[in-house]
Parts: structure tokens; C-alpha cells; sequence
């Protein structure tokens, strides 16, 4: 699905309408009355009702930061759309905490919430999708506007990094069910954070098969990090909250794409008049600069998600000599990247 949508879209954008690309998946609703044939006997009825006020409070939260900040950018600071959504944000807040501590079945699993394991993992997945989701979105612009692709050849240039995902997934799954996931995403986030870093820093004005292969290398640390992320998480949580887990992790994984797209966007948009990148150390186009800001973000995100996650589990998973050996590897590479920056 990841490696044919985007291709197929710009195809049907390209001979048709964007406008039909909706139409299109809509018509997958077709698919629900024969897959439902199919489906295995739903289980007995948990007997436990769904605490509907605590979804909504969790919704007004999650929609309230989305729009405010997808919202900053286009009507200011002080808008009254930034204002209301935030408010509604701090309302969905207030009302989720409230009913977490007296409801007795909340809508999340209590369990849930001391579970520092799965807390750590959500965070890594909200994180993760903050970062590469910024390749997705502003890969097309950038095709579009520095190679001159039309929307058609964007969804094949597209391809290859969804194709690496796909083909990778599987090996990456085995993998975690042989060695520790977490050192698996680890890799796979140090990957794509060097990736994403490479786009901010060199990639902007080269061809577009030079950039396409180098998406390759991030679809190769996404398949690291994608695979393991979902091992780990069915891992630190019992059978009888899987539903709840995964719903709040899937949750967590959807805002992390909301947010990093309205960030890169944002600063896409923002940065397109500015004389000089956030970045001091930036050896790109001069002209098309601002696409260096809009992929900043996402290196940031994934470097966070692989800081915390080796911050919580790297005694547990590499040992302390180990975890010694990595300190003094990072801080030589801290101190070369610094010499070849002053050179």
C-alpha cells in the first residue's frame, strides 16, 4: 500500500484530477461486505462499557494541538482559530486527566499509564513519524518545484523508498524475533536521522534518481524501526489490553504524522524569502534553501526518539561496557564532525 499509493496517485493526478484520488480510495468501501465474509467470529462481548466522554475529552486534545498548529502558520499567532484550538487542546487536557483518576473503566487502560515500557515505545513511534514523514511531504514540492517533474513522474520517484520498505519489512521482522528490537530501532532511527540530515545539508538541487536513491537509504532505516517498533510494543503489553495499546500507540503514530507534516510544511512555506538556512553548514541550492529548513525538523525528531530510546533501555539491551564503548564512539564523531566543519 505504501509503494502503490503515492505512484498511483500521481498517475491518476497526472491524466486526470488530484480530486479523483479521493474518489478513488473512497471506492474502497466497496471492499467492507466481501472482506466481511471472510473475518473470523467476533469474540464474546467485553462486558466493560467504553467510557465514550473520555474518548471525546482524548479527541478535543488531539485535535486542538493539530489545528492550532496547522492553523499558526496561515492565520498568525493571535488568530482567532489559533486561540479557540488551543483552548479546546487545554479543555481536552484537563477533562482527560480528570476522568482518568475517578471514572472506573477510563478510557485508557490504567495500566497502561505505569507501564514505562510501552509509554517509552509510544513516544519513540510519535517521534518517528514526526521525522520521516517530512520525506513523504516534501519530497513531491521538492521534485516539483527544484526537478521540474510532473505529477505523474513524482509518484514514480516516490517509489523506491516505499519498494525498500516493502521489501526490507520482512527481513527487519525476523530479525526482531531473533535479537532485541530495540537495537533494531536504534539503527534504523540512527539511519534515517543521517538520511534526513543528508537531505537538510547536501541533497537539495541534485537530480532527481540521485535523490530518489538516496530516499532508498531512509526507506531502509524506516523498515528498521517500523517492523521491531510493533515487536516490541505487543511485547510490553498483556493479552487483555492489546486493543486499548494499540489503539493509543496507532493514535500517538497518526498525530506524530499530523504534526510533523504541519512543522515541515510551516517552515517550507515560512523559510521560502529567507537569505540564509537554519543550518549554518549548508552546501545545497541557494535557491531552494527553505527545503533544507522543512527537512530540519524531521532530523531532530528521529535524533530524539533514538536518544530516548537508548536512554531507556541501553543498559538493559547493549550492557555497560558496551554502553561505554557507544559514548566514547559518539563523542569522537562529535569532535570529527566539528574539525571537518571548521576545515
Amino acid at each position: 500500500g505504501t509503494a502503490l499509493g503515492p505512484t498511483l496517485g500521481g498517475a491518476i493526478t497526472q491524466f486526470g484530477s488530484w480530486r479523483m484520488v479521493f474518489l478513488f480510495s473512497s471506492l474502497l468501501l466497496l471492499v467492507i461486505p466481501f472482506a466481511l465474509r471472510h473475518l473470523p467470529s467476533p469474540p464474546e462481548r467485553n462486558p466493560v462499557r467504553i467510557d465514550w466522554f473520555g474518548g471525546v475529552a482524548v479527541g478535543m486534545a488531539v485535535a486542538g494541538v493539530i489545528l492550532s498548529i496547522t492553523s499558526l502558520q496561515r492565520d498568525g499567532g493571535f488568530s482567532t482559530l489559533v486561540l479557540v484550538s488551543i483552548g479546546v487542546a487545554v479543555a481536552g487536557v484537563v477533562l482527560t486527566v480528570l476522568r482518568q483518576r475517578t471514572h472506573p473503566a477510563p478510557f485508557i487502560e490504567r495500566t497502561l499509564l505505569i507501564n514505562r515500557q510501552y509509554l517509552l515505545l509510544c513516544l519513540v513511534g510519535l517521534l518517528t513519524m514526526m521525522g520521516t514523514i517530512s520525506a513523504y511531504i516534501i519530497a513531491p514540492f521538492l521534485y516539483r518545484d527544484v526537478n521540474g517533474l510532473s505529477s505523474g513522474q513524482v509518484g514514480l520517484a516516490l517509489l523506491p523508498q516505499a519498494l525498500a520498505v516493502v521489501i526490507l519489512s520482512r527481513t527487519a521482522g525476523r530479525l526482531s524475533d531473533r535479537i532485541s528490537p530495540y537495537r533494531l530501532i536504534c539503527i534504523g532511527l540512527l539511519i534515517s536521522s543521517a538520511t534526513l540530515l543528508s537531505f537538510s545539508t547536501l541533497a537539495i538541487g541534485w537530480s532527481a534518481p540521485a535523490f530518489a536513491a538516496l530516499t532508498v537509504v531512509l526507506g531502509i532505516g524506516q523498515s528498521f524501526v517500523n517492523a521491531p517498533l510493533s515487536t516490541a510494543l505487543t511485547r510490553s503489553i498483556p493479552a487483555s489490553v492489546f486493543g486499548v495499546g494499540l489503539g493509543v500507540y496507532n493514535m500517538l503514530f497518526f498525530v506524530g504524522t499530523s504534526l510533523g507534516a504541519a512543522i515541515a510544511t510551516g517552515l517550507l512555506t515560512s523559510r521560502e524569502s529567507a537569505s540564509s538556512t537554519l543550518l549554518p553548514f549548508y552546501r545545497g541550492s541557494v535557491q531552494f534553501s527553505e527545503y533544507s529548513d522543512a527537512f530540519l525538523p524531521g532530523v531532530i525528531a528521529c535524533l530524539l526518539a533514538a536518544v530516548y530510546l537508548f536512554g531507556g533501555r541501553a543498559n538493559q539491551v547493549f550492557g555497560e561496557s558496551a554502553l561505554r564503548r557507544f559514548h566514547s564512539f559518539a563523542a569522537g564523531i562529535a569532535v570529527s564532525y566539528v574539525f571537518v566543519y571548521l576545515l
